[in-house]
């Protein structure tokens, strides 16, 4: 997990057994311009066993032209 960028992005990096997701959000209280998102965060839901887990990520925040906060993406990052 990283906030460097100010942006929402997942980026998959090569891992010794599968594909390892670095995840970027925007700042949480970051306003709409052209080269920046608005504000958003991440919700993560674990589950399962130690030896067979799951990780998930929804990702909410502002978007123009809704109203409030929207759930933006959905996505497995670990598991099926």
């Amino acid at each position: 997990l990283h906030g460097h960028d100010h942006v929402r992005s997942i980026v998959w990096i090569d891992g010794p057994k599968r594909k390892i997701p670095a995840i970027g959000v925007p700042s949480a209280s970051a306003t709409s311009t052209a080269d920046h998102d608005p504000a958003a965060y991440n919700l993560y839901r674990l589950s399962g066993s130690p030896s067979d887990w799951h990780c998930e990520m929804i990702s909410r925040g502002l978007r123009p032209g809704h109203e409030g906060i929207i759930e933006l993406e959905r996505i497995v990052l670990i598991g099926g």
